[in-house]
């Protein structure tokens, strides 16, 4: 009787195999690659988030989020539009986290709220953070995010605070605003219970505080409405206006910290001098809503600032327009604010060396440098830097506000990557979102800039926007110039 062959069984596994092996391989090449929004290519890719640069690359993009960032682009993925960066970098989209609703000129006409989101969004701007007063209550806000979110309008996203919290005779209700509204504002506390928040609207979005159990209510209020950060108005008026005003008691600041952080939101206060600074500082503030402009700027607050991981939403082009822009109109002419500004609201400001002498006296004295040192030591001490314009006020114009806000900075001596990140990732930071944006890494929202020039060479090359994306989608920045 013949043997059986031994070989046979293993022949036959090796035979299936060699069929799996195969079947998955076909398998594999009939799987077609999957489509994907929007591939950029050749991109120079400055992300401050990991402070790294990749020369040459593609980010992929699809469904409104960052899903690669590579040399080349994965086989696995295609593109339905591309866009060629060649020789052009890419940064994260800006964002301005001390906004009001204006223009920056004394010509105001059409929708002012609109006209703030169109133009900062034009600029590259694509979140902003309202920081109370004008047309800024809860129900306006939810309004316009309305708007924002059916097409009707286009603009950033926008965070809000809701109301601004400050304490009755305090900034800014008695030092900026016009006679007539601070009658009327008079006339509310006068008529208002004695115990209690006092809410200004609908004069504006102002909550004055007087003891500590009423900012604690007031901060439940905004929490369960949805606010995405308390401020404060913790200084007694900026140095322009005096330093007679009442000051909000470091028991009050407490408080509103305490409630605010119980609910995981943050708090920014306004301040301008040192003393104000270190209540800040004392009560585990996260952020003031401007750089002091009052010292002792020294060494010891600066470690402080930096050990506190202190969020520094600094205002420099605020300062620059009261001392310089204000003195010479003519800065208007510059044609990348006139790609927004219209002719009337250049010629609004013509007057304003008289009308801004106070401001003139008060910042000439030093001018800007001790400020500016103050900023890029307190930076240099580990005080994390964030743009912010307080758009809203003359000179402080939507959108090109924060292209200044990163000039001054590097003009302070911060490096421009930091200041970069100062726009980015540190904003983000700031609202708890930075695992969602700020940074150009997969499962970031695809919100970028693509630049004709480097800014780590020239941070005025901010200024050559070639493209904004904003959620994935390249933007027609012609339909937002003048609204």
């Amino acid at each position: 009787m013949p043997f059986a062959d031994a070989t046979q069984p293993l022949r036959l596994h090796l035979l299936l195999a060699v069929a799996l092996v195969c079947a998955a391989g076909c398998s594999q090449k009939a799987e077609a690659p999957r489509e994907i929004d929007l591939v950029i290519a050749n991109a120079k890719v400055i992300d401050p988030g990991s402070r790294s640069v990749l020369e040459g690359a593609v980010i992929a993009i699809d469904d409104g989020r960052i899903v690669e960032v590579a040399p080349s682009l994965s086989p696995t993925l295609k593109a339905m539009q591309t866009i060629d960066a060649a020789g052009r970098s890419v940064v994260p989209a800006f964002a301005d986290l001390h906004v009001h609703w204006g223009n920056g000129t004394f010509a105001e006409s059409g929708n002012i709220v609109e006209q703030t989101l169109a133009r900062n969004l034009y600029y590259g701007i694509t979140r902003i953070l309202n920081m109370g007063s004008n047309g800024a209550s809860p129900a306006e806000i939810d309004s316009y995010r309305g708007k924002l979110a059916d097409g009707t309008w286009q603009g950033p996203k926008l965070y809000a605070v809701g109301s601004l919290l400050t304490v009755p005779g305090s900034h800014p209700t008695t030092t900026i605003f016009p006679p007539d509204l601070r009658k009327k504002i008079a006339e509310t506390v006068a008529a208002a219970p004695e115990q209690g928040p006092i809410d200004l609207m609908p004069l504006r979005a102002i909550t004055l505080v007087r003891t500590a159990d009423e900012v604690r209510t007031e901060v439940k209020r905004l929490a369960s409405w949805g606010a995405d950060a308390i401020k404060l108005t913790i200084e007694s008026g900026p140095g322009p206006f005096g330093d007679d005003h009442p000051q909000m008691s470091e028991e009050i600041v407490r408080a509103a910290v305490e409630e605010a952080h119980a609910a995981k939101i943050p708090v920014i206060a306004h301040v301008s001098s040192r003393d104000e600074l270190d209540v800040c500082l004392r009560t585990g503030v996260d952020a003031a809503a401007h750089s002091i402009i009052t010292g002792p700027f020294d060494a010891e607050l600066h470690q402080r600032m930096g050990a506190a991981g202190f969020f520094y939403v600094v205002t420099l082009d605020l300062y620059d327009g009261f001392l310089n822009w204000s003195a010479d109109p003519d800065r208007m002419n510059d044609a990348f604010l006139r790609e927004t500004l219209t002719d009337a609201e250049a010629a609004s400001m013509q007057n304003a060396p008289k009308i801004f002498a106070r401001e003139q006296e008060f910042f000439g004295k030093s001018g800007l440098r001790p400020i500016l040192d103050h900023v890029r030591d307190a930076q240099r001490a580990g005080a994390l830097l964030v743009t912010g314009t307080d758009t809203g006020n003359a000179f402080a114009f939507p959108g090109y506000g924060t292209h200044q806000e990163l000039r001054l900075m590097v003009e302070a001596g911060v490096a421009p990557m930091d200041a970069l990140a100062a726009a980015t990732v540190n904003a983000a930071k700031f609202l708890k979102e930075e695992n969602e944006w700020g940074s150009i890494q997969p499962g970031q929202a695809a919100d970028l800039l693509i630049l004709d020039g480097d800014p780590l060479a020239d941070i005025m090359n901010t200024r050559r926007i070639a493209h904004v994306i904003q959620r994935g989608t390249p933007i027609d920045r012609s339909a937002l110039r003048i609204r």
